[in-house]
């Protein structure tokens, strides 16, 4: 079973519907509450999230998001890096320019601080060439059996991927 001992969470400070994204995430929907009664909501979620996280024994790791430059999606870093058993953190491409604002190297930093990090692999410099990889986003890792899956999209480059 591939499960997760270790997790990192951002709390999300500024959640919206990300216009940049909505093109190509049909995930996305505009809904009717406020900003004000979506971000209660987001945070209400984030902490029991957290909370049912910690209950079952995985060790959580909460870093707040900053609240400028607004980050609406930066509830979910697993799109701009990934973290490996071998001390190697990824970092990768996003299609979004505001996306591309939520690598924060107090981040990083702060996950060295816990853990050992042998190897960094920047690949954010394929943004300049058009050339995304977002992540769990665009990857699924199959760490038993040494494998990744991916569909070729606009955020999944094949040969980046490959």
């Amino acid at each position: 079973m591939q499960a997760a001992q270790d997790i990192l969470l951002i709390k999300p400070s500024g959640f919206a519907y990300n216009d940049e994204t909505a093109v190509s995430n049909t995930f996305q929907q505009i809904t009717d509450l406020s900003p004000g009664m979506i971000q209660q909501k987001v945070a209400e979620e984030f902490d029991a999230f957290a909370d049912k996280l910690r209950l079952k024994g995985v060790n959580v790791m909460v870093i707040e998001d900053s609240d400028f430059p607004l980050k609406p999606d930066a509830v979910f870093p697993n799109n701009w890096a990934s973290y490996h058993a071998d001390g190697t953190i990824i970092l990768y491409p996003m299609c979004a320019a505001n996306r591309r604002l939520e690598k924060r190297p107090e981040i990083i930093s702060n996950i060295r601080k816990r853990y050992a990090v042998n190897n960094i692999i920047d690949l954010s410099g394929y943004e300049l060439a058009n050339r995304f990889l977002e992540g769990t986003g665009s990857i699924i890792f199959d760490h038993i059996s040494k494998l990744a899956y991916a569909c070729i999209s606009p955020r999944t480059d094949k040969g980046l991927f490959e």
